[in-house]
């Protein structure tokens, strides 16, 4: 899964959980445009904020490790 798709899903999942960029921001302890940066594609993030970023949004582990993973699997 490539940075375009990550981002997809990232934008997707906030919004069926209804929360602004602000609100996972501060859930996830980073900065609101850091995040947007996130979700514009034009940032990519540590395993350590991918971490707080699936609690803010609500992801299982499995769901985040399955993002994470793809992203890995398709750079073979």
């Amino acid at each position: 899964m490539g940075q375009a798709q990550k981002r997809v899903e990232i934008i997707n999942q906030r919004k069926s959980e209804k929360l602004t960029q602000q609100e996972v921001a501060n859930k996830a302890g980073i900065s609101r445009s850091f995040y947007a940066m996130l979700e514009a594609g034009q940032r990519g993030c540590s395993i350590h904020t991918w971490a707080k970023l699936g609690c803010a949004l609500n992801l299982t582990e499995g769901q985040l490790l399955a993002i994470i993973l793809k992203d890995e699997k398709q750079n073979e």
